[in-house]
């Protein structure tokens, strides 16, 4: 029986090689020959191996070539395919599912990043507008604050010149009595009468007018007690003598009236 079985392997080699490691044939002859086979046997396991191995290469091959027809979700089918017949290759297989789906996240995120830049674009431009009106509103306000100092600074100066304007006819009046060189004490004193007047027109082109004291009834809103007196002739409070006249103008006093107050 062993001489025979040789034989036929010799004679006969494409036989063996054609047959898979799964043909009920193999199978029927490998458990008829039993352990007597020896070394041919291993040499058997040897070939179905060898063979196994060139069916999962090319099934590889085929599977590379519809991926790169198909793209990345061809790959991961095909991959998938693969990954059923043998389970060492799943997890490549979802590892390629995962980088078919890397890209549809890069996209979404680069979108995203593309809102976010439009939105801080339009608050950087929002916010440059702002500050382009707060500045001009402080450089109107700062122009407006220098125009005003400058403006009061000249109206106290444009008062100042108009009191003294006003003013200048009576020191006119007392140079000219002094020059005159009159000694007669009734043209001295009608002198002297005439230049008060002259200060007494020009307070009222001023709008200063006096304040009466004398018989009032004392206000300290108008009147400074310096003096009093207990006399039942006068009524209580009452002024009894000026001794410094006083002047508003515009309800606003410029000098109290100096008064002896009685009772």
């Amino acid at each position: 029986m062993n001489e025979e079985i040789k034989i036929n392997g010799k004679d006969n080699p494409g036989a063996t090689e054609e047959k898979a490691p799964g043909d009920p044939a193999e199978e029927e002859t490998s458990s008829g020959s039993g352990a007597a086979e020896g070394p041919d046997e291993e040499g058997k396991d040897r070939e179905g191996s060898a063979r196994a191995d060139a069916g999962k290469r090319a099934a590889g091959e085929e599977a590379a070539g519809k991926r790169e027809e198909s793209g990345s979700e061809g790959s991961g089918s095909a991959v998938a395919d693969e990954a059923d017949g043998d389970p060492e290759n799943s997890k490549d297989a979802e590892g390629v599912r995962d980088r078919g789906k890397e890209p549809r996240k890069v996209r979404k995120l680069e979108a995203k990043i593309a809102e976010l830049e439009k939105k801080l674009a339009a608050s950087e431009a929002a916010a440059a507008e702002k500050d382009g009106k707060y500045l001009l509103l402080y450089a109107e306000y700062d122009n407006f604050r220098r125009r005003s100092q400058k403006e009061k600074e000249g109206i106290w100066t444009d008062a100042y010149s108009d009191a003294v304007q006003k003013l200048l006819p009576v020191l006119d009046n007392l140079y000219r009595a002094v020059d005159s060189g009159c000694t007669d004490p009734d043209t001295v004193t009608e002198g002297l009468r005439l230049t008060l007047k002259s200060y007494e027109d020009a307070l009222k082109q001023m709008g200063v007018e006096e304040i009466p004291a004398l018989g009032e009834t004392f206000n300290p809103e108008l009147h400074s007690a310096v003096m009093h007196v207990d006399d039942e002739s006068f009524g209580e409070g009452e002024i009894v003598e000026v001794f410094g006249k006083g002047y508003q103008r515009g309800g606003r006093v410029i000098r109290h009236s100096i008064v002896k107050v009685a009772n």
